[in-house]
């Protein structure tokens, strides 16, 4: 898969700013960190400080690219997705039509860049969803960290 490659699909082009770095094996922590949308593509914007909210689903998939920043310091590894839970959208989904929404074979990455597509199913309306970010230290002991981001769908 390459950045882009269906055609008329929606690119979100986000940025994970590590503010601070908590590795897995030392703390249990997530990492801390600010999210920015760089290319709002009018379907995708930020709602609250760490939420990716897709709207008009029924226009199709979004392809979402994950930079993780500063660069050189930190590398996206691999990615993983759940179902949400809140308040606000009670609505929950199994992890199973979490897969089907987010095909693990449309994740990659390449020059280090994490792409993923969103598969905007309809029947996801109103769901949430939690995605983790694991990420690696350039230092000298390539420490992990998971960042926490989430994605909302809305009508």
């Amino acid at each position: 898969m390459t950045k882009g490659n269906a055609t008329g699909t929606d690119i979100a082009n986000v940025t994970l700013t590590v503010a601070k770095f908590n590795p897995i094996k030392t703390t249990g922590l997530y990492t801390d960190c600010t999210v920015r949308l760089d290319s709002p593509s009018g379907r995708v914007k930020l709602s609250g400080p760490k939420v990716l909210e897709v709207t008009n689903l029924a226009k199709g998939p979004v392809v979402f690219t994950i930079q993780v920043q500063p660069p050189g310091l930190y590398f996206p590894v691999g990615i993983a997705f759940a179902p949400k839970s809140s308040a606000k959208r009670p609505r929950k989904l199994s992890l199973g039509a979490v897969r089907a929404n987010f095909p693990a074979h449309n994740v990659c990455i390449e020059g280090g860049v994490l792409i993923f597509i969103d598969g905007c199913d309809s029947g996801t309306a109103n769901a949430g969803f939690e995605f983790y970010v694991f990420i690696q230290s350039s230092s000298g002991d390539g420490s992990l960290g998971i960042i926490d981001p989430g994605i909302q769908h809305d009508t």
